[in-house]
């Protein structure tokens, strides 16, 4: 519009110049005025506001122990667990949590406990504590004392009691295929267990690590998911060392093989071969498994684990029940299921629960174990029962 006024402006003066008498000074003919570009100012980046998240639960437990020819033993136990999740800047998360207890495979504190009697302070310690960056979008570190990576079907601990945290570091791969039906997994870990060195003769020694490698498939299908995959569980220099080697206060091997001068017999290089279906259709949600774990550093009739079950979830209501059953040197028996058979190798029976969410924020449990411990010898018979509150926030 301006340039248009412009050019009407200059027509205007040319024909007044046209009327001037031809001694008259001509007169000089404005311009057209300048139109500059205009330039939108972009809007300004919000900057990255610092996130910090906090979480935790709180479990009572009820419990009751039957083994053998002995009286049923009753505590009451307790977990308590909080942490957080810091956020400084975009890509990194930094978390730690604390936990109650001081075993490796366990939070709980039993109540009243005959070695801590009078209601002493409980025992709590560093649970988690670690940093978590992206290398793209499908790839995630950690480093530090993390949580487990690997995937369980129906959360059994054949190979590992999930209370379990590796110290060490991570990495977790995720990418999509055939219309993003098709969902890879891939874990991989290594995690230690102790370092070795001769301070007397001066050597070092070989460190023991827990090596994980996990590759999963999720196929989605409607309502329908199927998940396939393979795992190895690798634990280097085991054998020829003695169990409270790995774990604060071991004193026994709990069912795996120790040679005559109390020394682990074989090494623990596990196989991990698992499948699970699932059914989701609100308010209903059904999965089915099995999983098949083989230790291939020992002996063909002491080297397997299997388990299989379902879970059924129904509004506040869930189920869930699983068969296993362990021969005495498929897995390392100081770091799976501290409850099923009082954690022992050369063990089988079934593990039953029914839960039910009061609101949000609060759950209550019962869960049944119905064992036998050294199956290999003669059968010692186990049951155990829970009853949990469990309070989250």
């Amino acid at each position: 519009m301006n340039y248009l006024l412009g050019l009407v402006f200059s027509f205007t003066l040319v024909a007044q110049a046209q009327e001037v008498k031809p001694e008259t000074a001509p007169i000089a003919v404005a311009s057209a005025p300048e139109i500059l570009p205009v330039t939108l100012a972009k809007p300004p980046t919000p900057e990255f506001e610092k996130k910090i998240d906090l979480n935790g639960d709180l479990r009572y437990r009820m419990q009751a122990i039957t083994a053998g020819t002995k009286e049923e033993r009753r505590v009451h136990r307790l977990m308590f667990r909080v942490g957080q999740t810091i956020q400084p800047i975009q890509d990194l998360k930094i978390t730690y949590r604390l936990l109650t207890g001081t075993a490796a495979n366990s939070g709980s504190v039993t109540l009243g406990d005959s070695k801590a009697p009078g209601s002493p302070r409980q025992p709590i310690g560093l649970d988690l504590a670690y940093a978590t960056f992206p290398l793209n979008d499908e790839a995630q570190i950690y480093i530090g004392k993390y949580p487990q990576l690997t995937y369980s079907p129906g959360k059994n601990q054949l190979i590992l009691d999930r209370d379990i945290s590796p110290e060490g570091a991570g990495l977790q791969y995720k990418t999509k295929f055939l219309d993003d039906r098709l969902l890879a997994t891939f874990n991989l870990g290594s995690a230690w267990l102790r370092e070795k060195y001769d301070d007397t003769l001066g050597q070092d020694l070989t460190d023991a690590f827990l090596n994980t490698a996990q590759l999963n498939l999720t196929y989605k299908l409607s309502d329908f998911q199927f998940l396939i995959g393979y795992g190895i569980f690798s634990y280097t220099s085991i054998k020829d060392d003695v169990p409270a080697s790995f774990a604060v206060g071991a004193t026994s091997p709990r069912g795996n093989t120790l040679d005559l001068l109390g020394n682990y017999q074989y090494q623990y290089e596990i196989t991990q071969n698992y499948l699970e279906i699932k059914w989701i259709q609100k308010p209903f949600d059904i999965s089915i498994f099995a999983e098949l774990d083989q230790n291939t550093a020992a002996p063909s009739s002491l080297n397997k684990a299997a388990v299989y079950g379902l879970t059924l979830s129904y509004s506040n209501w869930s189920f869930s029940f699983m068969q296993q059953k362990i021969e005495k040197d498929a897995v390392l028996a100081l770091y799976s299921d501290s409850d099923f058979a009082d954690n022992q190798t050369s063990s089988r029976g079934y593990i039953a629960a029914v839960g039910y969410r009061i609101n949000k924020a609060a759950l209550v449990s019962f869960t049944y174990y119905k064992n036998q411990q050294a199956i290999d010898l003669i059968p010692i018979y186990y049951t155990r029962s829970h009853i949990d509150f469990t309070f989250n926030f």
